[in-house]
């Protein structure tokens, strides 16, 4: 047995070859494999505003490594395989934290997954106007358009 150590990431060939005495093998056996410790790092190029009506939003996902995977998970659910752009499937009105991490065929794993924290909100807003002159019980319509106002 040989052992090796304190080899840098990248490609490596070793190759050993038989001695007999005076006589040397002319082809020796060959092994080539590759090292690599680096983790991908994610990062999320897509996905709903911080507050969204979008039931079903897209999300797209980047990785500094063109051969690593993709997984994903929503709230608190077990992280599986996903792809680089997909599609979140009717959720519910709610708040929802979405993580994404890749994973490079050496099995390293993003140590700090890419993440995005929104909320679906499907309902249509409702505006009430009261004009003070005027008896409590008169409101103006409610009306479906979004208001001009940016309300925190």
């Amino acid at each position: 047995p040989h052992r090796i150590r304190a080899v840098a990431d990248g490609a490596h060939t070793f190759a050993v070859r038989a001695l007999d005495g005076d006589l040397i093998d002319p082809s020796p056996a060959t092994h080539t494999f590759t090292v690599d410790t680096v983790a991908p790092s994610t990062t999320i190029t897509a996905g709903p505003a911080r507050i969204s009506a979008v039931k079903s939003p897209w999300i797209g996902l980047a990785t500094d490594d063109p051969t690593a995977a993709f997984q994903c998970k929503l709230n608190d659910a077990a992280w599986a395989a996903c792809d680089a752009r997909f599609q979140l499937q009717n959720l519910p009105d709610g708040t929802y934290a979405f993580a994404a991490r890749a994973v490079d065929p050496a099995g390293n794993v993003d140590p700090t997954p890419a993440a995005l924290a929104f909320r679906v909100d499907s309902r249509a807003p409702q505006t009430v106007w009261t004009d003070p002159t005027l008896p409590q019980s008169t409101t103006a319509p409610t009306s479906s358009s979004a208001s001009i106002f940016d309300w925190p």
